[in-house]
């Protein structure tokens, strides 16, 4: 049963180069009578070809009405002729099949309405009530042979199904098409196009390429980007629009006996002449997809929210941030939801906020591309995109996020400078940053190119960081791979960080830290501070760092505090780290300092119980570098089976330095001078201990 019409949304220019067809099939969940697109029930099957399959789409009511209109009125169902486009009688097809007007009646009326707002294909064994949408266009207007079909015949029984075609247009034959030295618009609805931002979001349609002209270069005022040299052809009908259709294919019975597959009736040269032109079809109604959002009109049956779903166009242009909002807080509401963002998708997003409270377990799928605007970079921000207040939150997926960082990268050295100004204009946003989530997890996701800090955890407890892969260039500045500052109970695990700075940065507040099975190149290495800046309170305990390989890097594992400071850095553990190429592995520095020259200060933050166990490798500059404060030195340091080598044989190694340093060195120590640890005295430990009980552990 054929019904021809077309929807508001599948109208948009965005989405005239699409094929897609609906198979709909009646509802399980009683009476579908939502006339608002409800992405929560619907489901991705492929995405090559694009299908999708969405539950309780008619109610059994409505299917039985349909079945009863038709009964009487079927005829033998044609294919479309290659030469000539009409309709012709085919011994492929076994179906027969009839027409309804848009509204004949009131549940039609309905059934359209609904199909209007609903946008969403390979084998799908339909029940009754369900719809499945198929495209059988790419994003490019070219023929996906993916999306050929075929149906099976009836052995046993009878299958009804109401099929709708949404057509935009017939086809023509092609014509060919000069570039115009006038600036002009090829479609009369191009000014009311351009004003709801069709410009930015369809450059393809809209403005063209190098391939094709646009249709609305005049509102776009483009004209001059778009000039070709040379002629191009490009399928017009007789209106100048590409042509499309969407089929809505409604299986609306649940007598689906046994059936053997058959072959296609399609051709793939009769796949963009199935049917004919439709009038009328220049009309918008019913509600799109994006408008049933906005006003919160659908209410959620599963926990799966894509992005796409929401009006995100996926192409790298366009800005995806509201669709990518409107997913978010349509999913906070449901316990268990995930927000996908789809593969082979590159979603540009500008600054956002996700926040909750939200419904625990909520999961953010990230397996396509998040991009940032190159201007994000350059803007004094912050974070990139900031999460915060969650509980039981995981963001994972095989995609990558990208900080776009190198616009800002190829700046001078005075920018690491004045990174650390707390209001300094070389501010630049971390990509990801989540505030005051608890029971957090991070994993299998890439994070590249951020103009500051890759991944940052603040005021956060029970983080669980596992299989990430960090990248950005050894002279990018500034850019840290993992950032913790008051977070708590942390666990990061088989990840491989490359960046710019530390790849991962352990500031005050965090406790009870463990970093195993890590990768670190190229980078500054593993670093706890720096800390006690301004004469400030730092609190670091409970740091366990081991079996780590730190490559090509300025560092192996350090601490860093600056003078003046008050606090402690208490019971650190580097053990199994393998170094090579690094300048100094093991380093202490409590006169840390990025400036060109800092005020002697006799405060500083106190250091004990650090040890240094089984470090391995190859250094360029020496193999410790311990620079402990005159009023504070460092107390009960342990070194136990160190072997360290010059990178280049040839050259003359440097001695280990150790000042102010107190501890004790055990088993094999290679060079010797690696044996430079002095014995405390109980003035030092009571001073030390007065530094601890300024931190509350």
């Amino acid at each position: 049963m054929g019904i021809y019409c077309c929807s508001y949304d599948l109208l948009r220019p965005v989405l005239f180069p699409f094929v897609a067809s609906l198979l709909v099939v009646g509802s399980s969940l009683g009476r579908a009578d939502s006339d608002f697109f409800d992405p929560t029930r619907v489901t991705q099957l492929s995405w090559r070809p694009r299908a999708f399959l969405c539950k309780g789409f008619l109610s059994y009511d409505e299917c039985d009405h349909l079945m009863t209109l038709a009964k009487d009125k079927l005829e033998k169902s044609m294919v479309a002729d290659n030469e000539s486009g009409k309709s012709v009688m085919s011994e492929v097809r076994t179906s027969s099949g009839m027409f309804l007007e848009k509204h004949q009646d009131e549940v039609v009326a309905r059934i359209e309405k609904r199909i209007a707002a609903w946008t969403f294909l390979p084998e799908v064994k339909p029940e009754k009530g369900d719809a499945l949408l198929f495209f059988s266009l790419h994003l490019d207007a070219t023929t996906d042979p993916k999306s050929l079909h075929g149906s099976c015949p009836v052995i046993e029984g009878e299958k009804w199904s109401a099929t709708k075609w949404i057509h935009v247009r017939s086809f023509d034959k092609p014509e060919k098409h000069r570039p115009s030295e006038a600036c002009e618009d090829e479609n009369v609805l191009c000014p009311q196009w351009a004003a709801a931002g069709e410009c930015a979001k369809n450059p393809l349609y809209m403005v063209g390429s190098k391939d094709s002209l646009g249709f609305c270069r005049k509102s776009c005022n483009s004209v001059e980007a778009t000039k070709l040299n040379t002629e191009v052809f490009i399928m017009r009908d007789r209106n100048h629009l590409p042509v499309s259709h969407v089929l809505l294919w409604l299986a609306i019975s649940s007598i689906l006996s046994t059936v053997s597959p058959v072959r296609s009736h399609l051709k793939p040269s009769e796949v963009l002449r199935h049917g004919g032109h439709v009038p009328g079809l220049g009309h918008s109604y019913g509600s799109s997809p994006s408008t049933a959002i906005q006003h919160g009109s659908y209410m959620p049956h599963s926990n799966k929210f894509n992005i796409l779903f929401f009006g995100a166009t996926g192409d790298g242009v366009a800005d995806d941030s509201k669709a990518f909002k409107a997913a978010w807080k349509a999913a906070c509401l449901v316990p268990r939801a995930t927000i996908e963002l789809p593969s082979e998708f590159k979603f540009l997003v500008r600054p956002i906020t996700l926040q909750g409270p939200c419904m625990p377990h909520l999961v953010l799928q990230i397996d396509g591309t998040i991009v940032a605007p190159s201007s994000v970079a350059k803007s004094n921000l912050y974070q990139w995109i900031n999460i915060k207040w969650l509980h039981d939150f995981t963001l994972q997926g095989s995609g990558t996020v990208d900080g776009q960082g190198f616009v800002v990268w190829n700046i001078s050295e005075s920018h690491h400078i004045e990174k650390e100004t707390k209001y300094g204009s070389s501010m630049r946003p971390t990509v990801i940053r989540l505030y005051k989530c608890y029971n957090v997890t991070v994993r299998n996701v890439r994070i590249i190119n951020s103009p500051l800090c890759h991944l940052k955890f603040d005021s956060s407890q029970g983080v669980k960081v596992k299989n990430i892969t960090i990248s950005s260039p050894k002279d990018s500045p500034n850019t840290d791979g993992i950032h913790l500052q008051n977070t708590r109970d942390v666990e990061i695990k088989h990840s491989d960080i490359g960046c710019g700075d530390d790849c991962v940065s352990i500031q005050t507040g965090c406790s009870n830290v463990h970093i195993h099975h890590l990768r670190c190149s190229p980078g500054h290495g593993i670093s706890v501070g720096g800390l006690g800046k301004g004469s400030s309170l730092a609190c670091v305990s409970n740091i366990s760092v081991n079996s780590v390989t730190v490559q090509n890097a300025l560092s192996g594992v350090r601490i860093k505090t600056w003078q003046g400071g008050v606090g402690s850095v208490r019971n650190v553990s580097f053990s199994n780290v393998q170094v090579v190429d690094v300048d100094v592995p093991i380093v202490i520095d409590q006169y840390y300092c990025n400036r060109r020259a800092c005020r002697n200060r006799t405060d500083a933050v106190a250091i004990s119980e650090v040890t240094y166990k089984k470090i391995s490798g190859t250094y360029r500059f020496r193999p410790m570098n311990l620079a402990c404060s005159d009023g504070m030195p460092c107390t009960g340091v342990a070194l136990r089976d160190i072997e360290l080598s010059p990178a280049n044989e040839t050259q003359v190694p440097r001695e280990a330095f150790c000042w102010q340093s107190y501890g004790e060195s055990q088993g094999l120590l290679h060079p010797l001078s690696l044996g430079c640890l002095q014995r405390p005295t109980r003035l030092m430990k009571a001073q030390m201990k007065s530094h601890n009980d300024t931190c509350y552990y």
